[in-house]
């Protein structure tokens, strides 16, 4: 049997959001990096945080903790936390805690950021157009 792992990381910093990545099995033994990450976003000013999950296999209610401790700050500075590309696994999870109505998901990061000005929202909007 391996050990859980998670890996974390910030996959885009734009001047009015973020977006953070996790991958891989958010509970009781991995939330650590995940929460830091977070935390370190909130505490850099950063109150409106993108969590992209899709590669995120499995959230138990530590990792579900973190996403509502995460929400409060964000949310107490007047930003939010937006959820994207959460697995079936992870959303069963929120929607049975009912989590999924206090946090925003997204299908997609782009979809997350498609009401903000600038780059992403822009880049999204051309592609649409492009169609």
């Amino acid at each position: 049997m391996h050990a859980p792992f998670l890996t974390v990381g910030v996959l885009r910093q734009e001047a009015d959001h973020v977006v953070v990545a996790a991958a891989g099995e958010v509970d009781y033994n991995t939330y650590l990096p995940l929460q830091e990450e977070l935390y370190r976003q909130v505490d850099a000013g950063g109150n409106r945080i993108v969590l992209d999950l899709g590669g995120v296999t499995m959230c138990d209610s530590t990792g579900l903790s973190v996403l509502v401790r995460v929400h409060r700050r964000v949310k107490a500075q007047g930003g939010w936390l937006r959820l994207a590309d959460v697995q079936p696994v992870v959303h069963r999870a929120l929607a049975l805690t009912n989590l999924d109505r206090l946090l925003p998901l997204f299908a997609t990061v782009q979809d997350a950021v498609a009401d903000l000005p600038g780059p992403a929202a822009t880049d999204g909007q051309a592609a649409a157009n492009a169609r």
